[in-house]
């Protein structure tokens, strides 16, 4: 499922945070595997705000692949006593950077 400070920072972008599509949205996907166009048409009608198929189609690429993300990071089970990365160094093997 995606984060909901990430939910709302793309509707953010797209001018529509203050509207009420993105609680009604959110409402309508908790729970749910995927966000639809069909959740989309819906709570832009109760919201009361007109959308077009090419924003939603660039909405839906979005929050479900945030999801898949979240998804995948949530599946690796790290216990919380993994400390995370304080330094990385991209460097390769045999590649000398300093020179």
């Amino acid at each position: 499922m995606v984060e909901r400070r990430e939910f709302m920072k793309l509707f953010s972008m797209a001018g529509l945070s203050g509207t009420l599509l993105p609680g009604v949205l959110w409402a309508q996907s908790e729970g749910k595997a995927a966000i639809t166009k069909e959740m989309i048409d819906h709570a832009a009608t109760i919201a009361g705000v007109a959308i077009s198929d090419e924003y939603k189609a660039m909405m839906l690429l979005n929050l479900n692949e945030h999801a898949k993300g979240f998804n995948e990071i949530f599946e690796l089970h790290m216990p919380n006593s993994v400390e995370p990365a304080l330094l990385i160094r991209p460097e390769t093997s045999g590649v000398n950077f300093y020179a």
